[in-house]
């Protein structure tokens, strides 16, 4: 997919986000969810608002052109149906917003492994595909962390930046600072996304 397809799909996925969370009626349950798939991705992919019944992989960019280990297509219903039920009956009685941030950015996670927002539409895809992703071999392992920043921002309107090159696995897209006599300076070994 080129970079223009990828901007268009975001820009359409983004502004039928917008319109369902407009909407007032709403249930917690698979049939919802994959209802709200359908609405999302509807003349995208022709597959929207089904479970696909085929394994896939994907290169990813964040990745190095590496694929998460997506949930196997055979085990997908049950599997859904699963982190539903676990969800309905957890308590977040008790939590503070951090282990409520964190749970909430782990169930995402489990879903969006399964394979199912206006702003940041493509770190928010790059921070579920960071939650997903282990390669021991080169010490890289799954985290929540930066879909735990997007949560923040979307819950508790804090402002974190979020830029994809922090995403990335080489790490050497990050941002560093450097002195330059008294004053220090981001440095950015990749131009912006």
């Amino acid at each position: 997919m080129s970079d223009d397809e990828r901007i268009e799909e975001a820009d359409k996925v983004s502004s039928r986000i917008a319109e369902s969370l407009s909407e007032r009626a709403f249930s917690f349950s698979p049939n919802e969810y994959i209802s709200i798939h359908r609405k999302l991705f509807q003349g995208i992919y022709k597959h929207a608002g089904n479970i696909r019944d085929y394994n896939i992989t994907k290169k990813e960019w964040v990745l190095d052109g590496a694929t998460v280990m997506y949930g196997s297509a055979s085990e997908l219903r049950a599997t859904f149906e699963y982190d539903f039920s676990q969800e309905k009956n957890f308590s977040y009685k008790g939590l503070s917003m951090d282990e409520i941030i964190h749970h909430l950015a782990v169930f995402i996670s489990n879903l969006w492994q399964i394979h199912i927002f206006a702003e940041n539409a493509w770190y928010f895809r790059n921070a579920l595909v960071r939650a997903n992703y282990t390669n021991l071999q080169k010490g890289i392992h799954e985290t929540t962390e930066y879909l735990e920043v997007f949560l923040r921002n979307l819950l508790l309107n804090e402002k974190n930046e979020l830029h994809n090159r922090n995403l990335h696995i080489s790490g050497l897209l990050n941002e560093e600072k450097v002195d330059i006599g008294n004053v220090k300076v981001d440095r950015c070994f990749q131009t912006s996304f």
